[in-house]
């Protein structure tokens, strides 16, 4: 399959949510996350909102490169 190449500023996510049972913690129900990127099938999950929002930020703020390794300004 043919991936074409991605615009630097441009992310695209396929967004998962679930409710889990949280066995042994007395909390009852909560939720997971999952993220698909569009271009390369990559799926990161995520134990809570929180996690996912911060992976969401550093994205957006080009800490991190599509590939998950830091990036350096000007590179």
């Amino acid at each position: 399959m043919h991936v074409p190449a991605r615009p630097s500023r441009y992310r695209a996510y396929l967004l998962r949510c679930w409710e889990e049972s949280e066995q042994g913690t007395g909390r009852g129900k909560v939720w997971r996350f999952s993220l698909e990127d569009a271009y390369t099938s990559q799926r990161r999950g995520f134990a809570s909102l929180e996690e996912m929002m911060a992976f969401l930020r550093s994205q957006l703020e080009g800490e991190e490169g599509p590939e998950g390794k830091n990036e350096e300004k000007g590179k």
